[in-house]
């Protein structure tokens, strides 16, 4: 759950990045034709299980000079409620929630108690394409608590600009879409292979569209998938994605959302100057048990750049 700083328009480079950095969505892979080529297709059934753990860590630097660096990780228990001829029904339940950098900061504390023991209950694909989100009102609810108590315990809501800004916070998690997109990215990563074919040495790259929570048109990208490793005996295999954003339409979006910012916080609105260029760029590696149809490892980093301003996302999630 990443909640972004009050709006600053001097500040632009760091909105871009903290609004940038939730930015996710995938393209379903088209199957290419070939004699080595890998199926990821669930293998499940009601009652399996699958434990994981979740790690992530974020630094932001300007000029190679490291500004601020946080961690945290997680443990999940994925199982598979149902199935049946429509695909299957899992629940991801997070556990052992930790931030390293919260210790003696109780609100973080409190704020990253609030994931402890939910369960997110969503419906795949019999292929095990990530299909819907069930209890997305429950989670929005424990999104918005969290927006509260930052209010409560610091103080924020006597400032009604700070008010605004987290307004418009809830906003972006107004819909079934925008929290399965960015509340749940870790679940959207882990069945983002699934349904795909994928042809060992032989890179498919597509144009894409990337949906666009914080209001506007969507965000054109590319997608490069590649499998770059095939066991057909092991059962194995492992696949590369690559993902850029187009630099010139981020922008627009980026300036049309400080617009509306600024309007709300009745501040005046960014010049051209005031905009930064941006550059997203994803690479992302899985390892994937074929016979069993799980994904064994995911290792992703995004890699945002604002200006004279990078942040560097990095997730792991790893079979127990």
């Amino acid at each position: 759950m990443v909640f972004p700083r009050r709006p600053c328009l001097r500040l632009a480079p760091f909105l871009a990045l903290a609004f940038l950095a939730a930015l996710g969505a995938w393209a379903e892979a088209p199957a290419p034709t070939a004699t080595a080529t890998a199926t990821v297709q669930a293998a499940w059934k009601a009652g399996d299980s699958r434990a994981l753990k979740v790690s992530q860590y974020r630094s932001r630097s300007r000029q190679d000079k490291v500004l601020s660096s946080s961690s945290g990780q997680y443990d999940v228990d994925i199982t598979v409620k149902e199935q049946d001829g429509d695909g299957y029904l899992l629940e991801w339940r997070y556990s052992n929630v930790k931030s390293a950098n919260s210790a003696g900061n109780a609100l973080a504390d409190r704020i990253a108690g609030l994931s402890e023991g939910l369960t997110a209950s969503y419906r795949t694909a019999p292929d095990g394409a990530f299909d819907r989100l069930e209890n997305w009102e429950e989670i929005q609810a424990r999104l918005f608590k969290a927006v509260d108590l930052i209010l409560e315990e610091t103080g924020a809501g006597a400032n009604p600009q700070v008010t605004a800004a987290l307004a418009q916070v809830k906003g972006i998690y107004r819909t079934r879409q925008s929290i399965e997109q960015l509340a749940l990215k870790e679940v959207q990563l882990f069945h983002a292979l699934y349904g795909g074919e994928y042809t060992l040495g032989d890179p498919l790259t597509l144009d894409t569209q990337l949906a666009n929570f914080i209001g506007g048109d969507p965000f054109p990208a590319v997608l490069s998938y590649e499998m770059t490793d095939y066991s057909p005996d092991a059962g194995t295999c492992r696949i590369k994605i690559e993902q850029v954003v187009d630099a010139e339409a981020a922008r627009t979006n980026i300036r049309d959302f400080l617009a509306r910012t600024a309007k709300a916080l009745g501040k005046a609105e960014p010049t051209e100057a005031d905009i930064p260029q941006i550059a997203i760029k994803d690479l992302t590696e899985f390892s994937v048990d074929l016979r069993l149809g799980w994904i064994t490892r995911v290792v992703q980093v995004r890699e945002v750049r604002s200006a004279d301003m990078v942040q560097v996302d990095r997730m792991e999630i790893e079979g127990q």
